[in-house]
């Protein structure tokens, strides 16, 4: 609801201190709300008032907001507000302001952004209680001296008008600035007086037509934010984004306060030799679209606070696996680096990394260490030089987004997979030979298959072996026929008759009930479909058949998908779980078609684990 009209009611709780009554229709103030003599805090902001006559007669007030009215001016009995502390008037049409504004003298805080300003009243200097003048987007051609009797300044912005030429010389009588933002106008010289302001944290000069041999803010030794995009130059002691900087002076590294730098779109190919003296406050920094062939081991310090680093489109050819040092680091941006063909191990170190940006590289693969990144949360691989899927994404525990769009990349090529495997899981399951539609959807279930199988939990083969008939000579032998020991076994194949007696969960197996039932008897006798190399006998249990060439073919595969086993509680419902993380990596290699197919799949691919 929008109110057009002033309550009247409202004019009768003179115990009444604070009212808001913005965004709102009201076009004026009725001359009852003088009997709100309590009143010490009123915001009309976004209505349609021409005129606030009526509300300096609350002599009590001390916080005023009439921001996005229709005000042209204010009111001469403005200096009746003796209490004003705050008082924002900005986006108006003021031309100018009222003498009697000086009359405020414990204002501390004066918004009058967005209006038509292009001087101020001489008693203004009278604000020496002053902390912050936000002046932004008036028509201010100069600086008005006015504001230099201003001497308590915390803060003064002026971006965004037309001041033109030099900045006056009286800017150091602010010795306590610690804000000033000038971005956006025409300024062209800096006084070396500026180097005075030692309080000053944040300088914004971007978008002036500077000129750069006018600049020196080496002595600023407070400042941790400045910001000069966009300022066509060609030499400057920090960060200035959009220039053609290719040299950085001795002198920013004393900024010991330095929390952000950007420095993107210039010409660098190095920083100062003492750049690491910064590590201590340095926090962000952008060194993307320079010249860089090299990554300046100063980057790389065990005392670095980093925790944002992008170095896109610069022509380097490795990652220095000291970047293990970030140990604060979270987001890492390295893109479009055509010449860039792996990341280091060192990588895996970094493990508040929460974002990792490495799309249009020359990456083939990623290190095995990224599986540590247990922050993790947005991965883009996106246009780069995949043969295969790198399967160890699986393995971060906590991604959420992952992106691998190849249009400019590689296309995936499908992995080889071991002779004799498919036949195996024909032999086990005949059936599922008529279930595909093309040999891609073939290839595909085998792929699933494998993951399944080397995903069984290794503590659990020893016990398993014994439940099935095994003595400890026949463990010792299988452990002697495939190196490594029995934990790394990757496939053994049981007749299906030869679990009749025993009792266990027909689920430790990914087998339910009404499989064994249905395969109960059924005799691997045809060997030969199996490729098999040697057959193992054991005196009075069934035969056992294990084919040695598929001993290390996938020993990638276990590795990358490791973690898996946290959340494989030999249970269907976890193993349907992993097997859906599964399907979504097809669904990501492009096989949308198959995902639905793939999911009636599930069931039989946990049928032939064994």
């Amino acid at each position: 609801m929008s109110l057009n009209l002033f309550p009247i009611c409202v004019s009768s709780f003179r115990h009444l201190s604070l009212l808001d009554i913005s965004n709102n229709c009201l076009s004026s103030v009725p001359e009852d709300i003088v009997y709100l003599t309590s009143l010490t805090l009123l915001n009309v902001s976004k209505n349609c008032l021409v005129d606030i006559t009526a509300i300096c007669e609350l002599s009590h007030l001390q916080s005023l907001d009439v921001t996005e009215n229709k005000l042209t001016e204010l009111p001469r009995s403005l200096w009746k507000l003796g209490r004003l502390k705050t008082f924002s008037c900005s986006f108006n049409e003021i031309i100018c302001l009222p003498e009697e504004i000086g009359c405020l003298e414990v204002l501390t805080a004066l918004r009058i952004t967005n209006n038509k300003l292009s001087t101020l009243p001489r008693s203004f200097s009278n604000l020496t209680g002053l902390l912050l003048l936000q002046l932004d987007g008036n028509v201010f051609d100069h600086i008005p001296l006015q504001i230099f009797g201003c001497i308590s300044l915390l803060e003064l912005s002026l971006s965004h008008n037309i001041i033109e030429g030099s900045i006056p010389a009286k800017i150091c009588s602010l010795v306590n600035l610690r804000t000033l933002n000038l971005a956006y106008n025409r300024v062209i010289d800096f006084p070396v007086e500026l180097e005075k302001l030692e309080s000053l944290e944040y300088l914004d000069i971007s978008g002036n037509p500077v000129e750069s041999s006018t600049i020196s803010f080496g002595k600023l030794i407070q400042i941790q934010q400045l910001s000069a995009s966009k300022c066509g130059l060609s030499f400057v002691p920090d960060d200035l984004t959009f220039n053609i900087i290719s040299t950085l002076p001795l002198s920013i590294c004393e900024l010991n306060n330095l929390v952000v730098l950007e420095l993107q779109f210039n010409k660098l190919s190095s920083l100062p030799e003492d750049f690491e003296r910064l590590s201590n406050t340095l926090r962000q920094l952008d060194l993307g679209h320079n010249e860089f062939e090299v990554i300046p081991m100063s980057l790389f310090c065990r005392r670095s606070r980093l925790s944002y680093l992008c170095l896109d489109a610069n022509p380097i050819s490795e990652v220095p696996n000291e970047i293990n040092n970030l140990k604060e680091l979270t987001h890492l941006s390295i893109s479009d680096c055509r010449r860039l063909k792996s990341l280091p191990e060192g990588l895996g170190s970094c493990t508040n990394l929460c974002t990792l940006e490495v799309s249009k590289n020359k990456l083939s693969s990623l290190p095995k260490t990224l599986s540590k990144l247990e922050s993790l949360k947005y991965l883009n691989l996106s246009d780069n030089d995949f043969n295969h899927f790198p399967l160890v994404v699986c393995s971060i525990p906590r991604l959420r987004v992952l992106l691998y769009d190849q249009t400019e990349g590689r296309p995936l090529l499908p992995p080889e997979c071991p002779d004799g495997w498919y036949q195996k899981s024909l032999l086990l399951y005949p059936e599922i030979k008529d279930s595909f539609d093309s040999e891609y959807e073939k290839f595909v279930l085998k792929s699933l298959c494998e993951i399944l199988i080397n995903n069984f939990p290794k503590e659990n083969t020893h016990s398993l072996l014994q439940k099935i008939g095994f003595s400890d000579i026949m463990i010792e032998s299988l452990e002697k026929q495939f190196p490594g020991g029995h934990n790394h076994i990757k496939r053994l194949k049981v007749a299906f008759e030869a679990w009749t007696g025993f009792t266990f969960e027909y689920e430790n197996l990914g087998l339910n009930k009404k499989s064994r039932e249905s395969y109960s008897g059924q005799q691997l006798s045809d060997s030969k479909d199996f490729n098999t190399s040697d057959i193992l006998a054991q005196p009075d249990k069934k035969l056992l058949v294990q084919n040695q060439s598929l001993q290390s073919e996938l020993c990638d595969t276990k590795e990358s998908f490791s973690s898996n086993n946290k959340i494989l509680k030999e249970t269907n419902s976890n193993l349907y779980i992993t097997s859906h993380r599964l399907l979504h990596i097809v669904h990501l290699i492009g096989l949308d078609q198959l995902h639905s197919k793939l999911m009636q799949y599930v069931l039989r691919a946990q049928q032939v684990r064994f």
